[in-house]
Parts: C-alpha cells; sequence; structure tokens
C-alpha cells in the first residue's frame, strides 16, 4: 500500500522505504476515540531522531487535542 502511494508520488525508487514511520507502531489508534496526540508526536521525534523521514499515517478518525 506505501509503495503504491510512494510510487504514485514519484518516490518509490528513491525512498526505498528508508525511514517511514508508521504512527501505528507508536500506538496511534485512529478510532476517533482516543486521543493520539501524543503517540503522533513520538512518530514525529522519531523522524527528527533520524534525520528526517516519513511519518505514514494510515486511514483512519485521528484526534488530537
Amino acid at each position: 500500500m506505501i509503495r503504491d502511494i510512494l510510487d504514485d508520488m514519484g518516490l518509490g525508487d528513491a525512498v526505498r522505504f528508508r525511514n517511514v514511520i508508521n504512527v501505528k507502531d507508536y500506538g496511534a489508534k485512529g478510532d476517533g476515540i482516543t486521543d493520539d496526540r501524543l503517540t503522533i508526536q513520538a512518530a514525529l521525534n522519531a523522524a527528527h531522531d533520524a534525520g528526517g523521514g516519513i511519518v505514514f499515517v494510515p486511514t483512519g478518525h485521528y484526534i488530537v487535542s
């Protein structure tokens, strides 16, 4: 799925999935009930600490308050 998205953006070969960080790997639920602010921030921080990357947010309803 993410490979298709990157290919559509013309980034498939250039990026090769280096530093792709999925917010769900950091505990985000995207269920429309849970506040995902801290988990999304953790994913953003991880991308920063890695020197950059792509923070992938799968389809869902994320509450950030």
